[in-house]
């Protein structure tokens, strides 16, 4: 049996508003943050307004489970979250690149989130509870993943 259903930002527990021209889920990445046996999916809104900075972009992490992804528990990380380095910058469009993989070499997903506008990425760590903002560093790593 298949599962079909829709998550938007109208989603029941996904962090931001939705409003026109967020690009939500310009950027798509799976994979389990947070140990609990269920691929998560990192979703870019690369057009996101964050304060007043328009396009400045970001990136929400939606729950897996056992019936499928859910807005429940989602995380929502921009430079205007606090451990992000930075500040959000007009145009940047942060999540118009994701990948959720283990690249620190201790059995989490990570997440590397990117801007096709910018020859950075940010590297946000990962523990058994999921993504965390603890270390977030920026990375001299343009961000343009094969699909």
């Amino acid at each position: 049996m298949s599962l079909l259903y829709r998550l938007t930002q109208a989603t029941s527990g996904i962090a931001t508003a939705a409003s026109k021209g967020d690009g939500f889920g310009y950027g798509l990445s799976a994979g389990d943050t947070n140990r609990d046996g269920y691929p998560d999916l990192a979703v870019g809104a690369s057009g996101e307004k964050v304060g007043s900075t328009k396009d400045a972009g970001g990136v929400h992490i939606l729950r897996g489970s056992r019936r499928g992804l859910t807005g429940n528990g989602s995380q929502w990380f921009s430079r205007a979250t606090a451990g992000v380095p930075g500040s959000p910058e007009e145009y940047e469009m942060l999540g118009s690149a994701v990948r959720l993989r283990d690249l620190d070499g201790d059995g989490d997903k990570d997440l590397v989130a990117g801007s096709e506008n910018r020859e950075t990425s940010l590297f946000f760590p990962a523990n058994a509870s999921g993504i965390t903002t603890d270390s977030v560093t920026e990375l001299n790593m343009t961000p343009v993943f094969p699909q």
